[in-house]
């Protein structure tokens, strides 16, 4: 039986703040000082030293796949969010923003967007179906100021492109484009110009909303990675909040649990689950 606990994001730099410690290194932790020393402690690179790795690489690599085994973050969020994705098709992550006219282009004010739930549902409402050409565009409201975007074609689409958000405002939206690794330019392009065109598209329907454009980032494919029964040879129970790690945990044909609350109730969960095998995240 194993119990896999990960603490995802308790690490970090030494600060200045805190005499050059790490926040963990100055916290108070007599319950994690207790079981390291009951057990024993180590340092492991996930990938190369130094590269920094989201949630999703960082699990599937933990989990004992290469990342290019399973499908990128916005079929990871979607099937989290329980939502399909084509099977020809790709998936993006896709969040409300505000926006200045600059120019030609558009400059990001507000990434966050803090508007009642109503608004962005209402948002969503507007922005929830287009087609560019052969593309059909759909948007999915899920939380906050967030939703997935999905694309369908009867021909073919590629996740080999650029984001559309910039992840900082005071920047210009960027237009997305067909990258260099593409193996496949034209159906790279194709869909590039499509979330383009949906771009365009979400700042003319929101002229009057609270929001003004829909930014898509992460834009993914399908696969079909093995089982990670039968990789292992052990069955899995994943316990997360998260929806991307709770997509990733289907996708890899684990039971999950999307948890919330308090730890206690996340321990007694995870132990109750130990029948099986178990993975909590925190």
């Amino acid at each position: 039986t194993v119990l896999l606990v990960v603490l995802d994001g308790a690490a970090d730099r030494p600060a200045s703040e805190l005499d050059g410690r790490t926040p963990l290194e100055a916290a108070e932790t007599p319950q994690l000082d207790r079981l390291a020393s009951a057990g024993v402690s180590g340092l492991v690179d996930v990938s190369r030293p130094g590269l920094p790795l989201s949630s999703d690489r960082a699990h599937t690599i933990l989990f004992g796949y290469a990342p290019e085994e399973v499908p990128g973050r916005g079929v990871l969020e979607a099937r989290g969010f329980g939502l399909s994705v084509p099977e020809n098709g790709c998936a993006c992550s896709a969040s409300f923003a505000r926006i200045d006219a600059d120019g030609d282009g558009w400059t990001i004010t507000d990434r966050k967007v803090k508007s009642a739930r109503d608004d962005c549902a209402q948002a969503a409402a507007r922005v929830e179906s287009f087609e560019h050409r052969d593309v059909d565009v759909t948007f999915s409201y899920t939380w906050k100021n967030r939703g997935i975007v999905t694309l369908e074609s009867e021909r073919e689409l590629s996740a080999a492109i650029t984001d559309v958000d910039p992840f900082e405002a005071g920047l210009p939206i960027v237009r997305p484009e067909s990258l260099d690794e593409a193996a496949d330019p034209e159906a790279a392009g194709r869909t590039a110009d499509a979330l383009a065109g949906y771009t365009r598209f979400s700042t003319d329907r929101l002229s009057e909303m609270p929001v003004d454009v829909v930014l898509t980032k992460w834009t993914a494919e399908r696969t079909s990675p093995p089982p990670f029964e039968s990789r292992h040879g052990m069955s899995a129970c994943m316990l997360t909040p998260k929806p991307v790690l709770d997509g990733l945990g289907r996708t890899l044909g684990m039971a999950v649990d999307n948890i919330d609350g308090s730890y206690s109730k996340r321990v007694n969960r995870a132990l109750n689950a130990l029948e099986t095998e178990a993975f909590v995240h925190l």
